[in-house]
């Protein structure tokens, strides 16, 4: 957002100053957010990109691939993970992990190489 097109005396902390002409201008945050952007969880970059600050995450429970080589769920592992996390693997933080509804469809899209 340029804000240096407003009339505030105090300009928001999100906004900035557009350094160069050939910068791509979205009417909302979500449009920017979907076309630049699309890699970091929706809901968190517009909420960086209107706030400045991102909201807490809230683990999904749904199936992401790990470093360990294996698919894992986006759980929360400090204290008793729900009743629906098999398998924790920490919190996902929604910045760029893709999230799958099942292990199956986690292993199948991240593990297809393999039988």
């Amino acid at each position: 957002q340029d804000c240096n097109a407003t009339a505030a005396a105090v300009p928001e902390p999100w906004c900035g100053t557009i350094t160069d002409i050939g910068t791509k201008m979205y009417d909302t945050a979500s449009a920017c957010c979907s076309k630049q952007l699309s890699w970091i969880d929706s809901a968190t970059c517009e909420e960086v990109s209107t706030t400045g600050a991102a909201a807490e995450y809230v683990p999904t429970e749904k199936w992401y691939y790990s470093i360990d080589n294996k698919c894992v769920q986006d759980c929360d592992t400090v204290g008793t993970p729900s009743a629906a996390c098999v398998s924790p693997g920490g919190v996902a933080d929604g910045n760029g992990e893709t999230l799958f509804d099942t292990a199956a469809l986690c292993c199948a899209k991240k593990f297809s190489f393999m039988d």
